[in-house]
Protein backbone atom coordinates (compact mmCIF):
# COMPACT_ATOMS: atom_id res chain seq x y z
CA UNK A 1 0.00 0.00 0.00
CA UNK A 2 2.97 2.35 0.52
CA UNK A 3 3.59 2.33 -3.23
CA UNK A 4 0.10 3.74 -3.92
CA UNK A 5 0.63 6.39 -1.24
CA UNK A 6 3.95 7.42 -2.78
CA UNK A 7 2.32 7.63 -6.20
CA UNK A 8 -0.51 9.76 -4.84
CA UNK A 9 1.96 12.03 -3.03
CA UNK A 10 4.06 12.40 -6.19
CA UNK A 11 1.00 13.26 -8.28
CA UNK A 12 -0.12 15.79 -5.65
CA UNK A 13 3.36 17.39 -5.60
CA UNK A 14 3.56 17.72 -9.39
CA UNK A 15 -0.03 18.99 -9.60
CA UNK A 16 0.76 21.63 -6.95
CA UNK A 17 3.97 22.61 -8.76
CA UNK A 18 2.12 23.05 -12.06
CA UNK A 19 -0.60 25.09 -10.32
CA UNK A 20 2.00 27.34 -8.66
CA UNK A 21 3.72 27.96 -11.99
CA UNK A 22 0.46 28.66 -13.82
CA UNK A 23 -0.83 31.16 -11.26
CA UNK A 24 2.31 33.28 -11.06
CA UNK A 25 3.77 35.05 -14.09
CA UNK A 26 7.08 35.72 -12.33
CA UNK A 27 8.04 32.10 -12.77
CA UNK A 28 9.99 32.06 -16.01
CA UNK A 29 13.53 31.37 -17.14
CA UNK A 30 15.96 31.22 -14.18
CA UNK A 31 13.31 31.68 -11.47
CA UNK A 32 11.24 28.84 -12.90
CA UNK A 33 14.29 26.63 -13.27
CA UNK A 34 15.14 27.26 -9.61
CA UNK A 35 11.60 26.51 -8.41
CA UNK A 36 11.40 23.23 -10.30
CA UNK A 37 14.95 22.31 -9.29
CA UNK A 38 14.12 22.85 -5.60
CA UNK A 39 10.86 20.92 -5.88
CA UNK A 40 12.41 17.92 -7.64
CA UNK A 41 15.68 17.98 -5.68
CA UNK A 42 15.40 14.47 -4.22
CA UNK A 43 13.34 12.91 -7.00
CA UNK A 44 14.45 10.08 -9.26
CA UNK A 45 13.24 9.27 -12.75
CA UNK A 46 11.22 6.43 -11.21
CA UNK A 47 9.50 8.93 -8.89
CA UNK A 48 8.63 11.14 -11.85
CA UNK A 49 7.37 8.21 -13.89
CA UNK A 50 4.76 7.48 -11.21
CA UNK A 51 2.92 10.74 -11.96
CA UNK A 52 2.07 9.64 -15.49
CA UNK A 53 2.69 10.88 -18.98
CA UNK A 54 0.01 13.60 -18.95
CA UNK A 55 1.54 15.37 -15.94
CA UNK A 56 5.07 15.06 -17.34
CA UNK A 57 3.97 16.40 -20.71
CA UNK A 58 2.21 19.34 -19.08
CA UNK A 59 5.22 20.18 -16.91
CA UNK A 60 7.60 19.96 -19.88
CA UNK A 61 5.30 22.16 -21.99
CA UNK A 62 5.02 24.80 -19.27
CA UNK A 63 8.79 24.84 -18.80
CA UNK A 64 9.35 25.39 -22.52
CA UNK A 65 6.61 28.05 -22.77
CA UNK A 66 8.18 29.93 -19.87
CA UNK A 67 11.69 29.86 -21.33
CA UNK A 68 13.29 26.74 -19.83
CA UNK A 69 14.79 24.45 -22.46
CA UNK A 70 13.87 20.79 -21.99
CA UNK A 71 15.99 18.39 -24.00
CA UNK A 72 14.87 15.46 -26.09
CA UNK A 73 12.88 12.86 -24.21
CA UNK A 74 13.14 9.89 -26.50
CA UNK A 75 13.77 6.42 -25.13
CA UNK A 76 17.46 6.55 -26.06
CA UNK A 77 17.89 9.50 -23.69
CA UNK A 78 16.11 7.78 -20.80
CA UNK A 79 12.60 8.94 -21.59
CA UNK A 80 10.50 11.91 -20.57
CA UNK A 81 11.06 11.64 -16.79
CA UNK A 82 14.85 11.45 -17.18
CA UNK A 83 14.83 14.36 -19.61
CA UNK A 84 13.00 16.55 -17.10
CA UNK A 85 15.43 15.58 -14.35
CA UNK A 86 18.40 16.25 -16.62
CA UNK A 87 16.93 19.68 -17.33
CA UNK A 88 16.53 20.73 -13.71
CA UNK A 89 19.51 18.95 -12.18
CA UNK A 90 22.04 21.34 -13.66
CA UNK A 91 23.26 24.47 -11.92
CA UNK A 92 22.39 26.78 -14.79
CA UNK A 93 19.44 26.27 -17.15
CA UNK A 94 20.32 24.59 -20.44
CA UNK A 95 20.84 26.85 -23.44
CA UNK A 96 18.29 26.65 -26.23
CA UNK A 97 19.84 25.13 -29.37
CA UNK A 98 20.04 27.73 -32.14
CA UNK A 99 17.96 25.58 -34.50
CA UNK A 100 15.00 25.69 -32.08
CA UNK A 101 14.82 29.47 -31.80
Amino acid sequence: MAEATDKEANIAAITALIADIEKDDIFCDDALHGLVQATLEDWTAADLETVGRAHLTKLGRILRQRGVYVGSHNAANGGQAQSLLDTVNVEEPLEWPKDTL
